[in-house]
């Protein structure tokens, strides 16, 4: 069991464990998977029910929100490498949104001064081939790629050359509401292990931009958990979304694996395909 005091993880237990105490809450973890918050990083835009919906209980918009490592989500042909050796001892380089195999290449050979990199989730799901069906692709963030670069893509996460997985989500490109259930439908078909979900999604963004207390279910952690479902089987539907534009381009598609509730700072947020009140959250801090 997770008990949880003042919005933060106050212990991890054995199921029935704890006293119960009315100054604590309890999450009884039995039978249930119950991951970190998810934590989205340099996306275009932020929509915070969107996000609780889809487990992701911190997102930070634009490319400088108080971090020190420093973000580039935009580069030219041989800047990459121009960037990186003019680093300084010290200094950190995220390349955010990377989405062709020569360019994590690239980035792997300057790891040892801290240049890390991430991709966006589209990149990893939808290539060109697909913007045959839907015209609104064109808006994505990077641009879709061929479909060997996708594969690509995939063999960089599955040989850690790729730090992290961030939704690519714009205000014109909805992205954030299926993050947790493509990766957890990808941990179903065997693709990431769930290990790696939490790795990507949760503990490397987290470390790699310094955020305090977040990304791990630990004492003294802040209490962000999401409890998933990993039997739950559900087609994305129009009528269904919580994004603002209104569309998705996975409309149709069928995941097996959501999350079911979601708490942040320890207040259970989203509940069973709702957000309960307003989204509440507090200053992030950053080491």
């Amino acid at each position: 069991d997770i008990v949880l005091l003042d919005g933060k993880i106050f212990d991890v237990v054995d199921p029935g464990q704890y006293p119960k105490d009315k100054k604590n809450e309890i999450i009884d973890c039995k039978g249930k998977l119950i991951l970190p918050g998810l934590i989205d990083v340099a996306c275009g835009s932020s929509e915070l029910e969107t996000a609780l919906s889809a487990g992701v209980t911190l997102q930070l918009a634009g490319d400088s929100f108080g971090s020190k490592t420093k973000i580039v989500s935009d580069w030219s042909d041989g800047e990459i490498e121009k960037l990186c050796k003019g680093l300084s001892e010290g200094e950190k380089l995220h390349f955010s949104r990377v989405s062709k195999g020569a360019d994590v290449d690239l980035i792997n050979q300057y790891r040892d001064k801290g240049v890390t990199c991430d991709v966006a989730l589209h990149s990893l799901v939808l290539n060109e081939d697909d913007k045959d069906y839907i015209d609104d692709f064109v808006g994505s963030k990077p641009a879709l790629g061929e479909r060997q670069e996708l594969f690509a893509l995939w063999k960089s996460l599955k040989f850690a050359e790729i730090d992290m997985i961030v939704s690519g989500h714009e205000s014109f490109f909805p992205a954030v509401e299926w993050l947790l259930p493509i990766l957890l439908n990808a941990a179903n078909d065997e693709g990431l292990t769930i290990a790696e979900v939490v790795k990507l999604a949760c503990e490397k963004p987290a470390e790699i931009f310094g955020i305090k207390n977040k990304g791990k279910i630990e004492v003294g952690y802040d209490a962000d958990l999401v409890i998933v479902d990993m039997e739950l089987e559900r087609k994305v539907e129009r009528e269904d979304l919580f994004t603002k534009c209104g569309w998705s381009p996975y409309e149709g598609s069928v995941f097996k694996g959501w999350p079911v509730k979601v708490f942040v700072n320890g207040e259970l947020s989203f509940s069973d395909g709702k957000v309960l009140g307003k989204p509440k959250g507090k200053e992030v801090e950053f080491a």
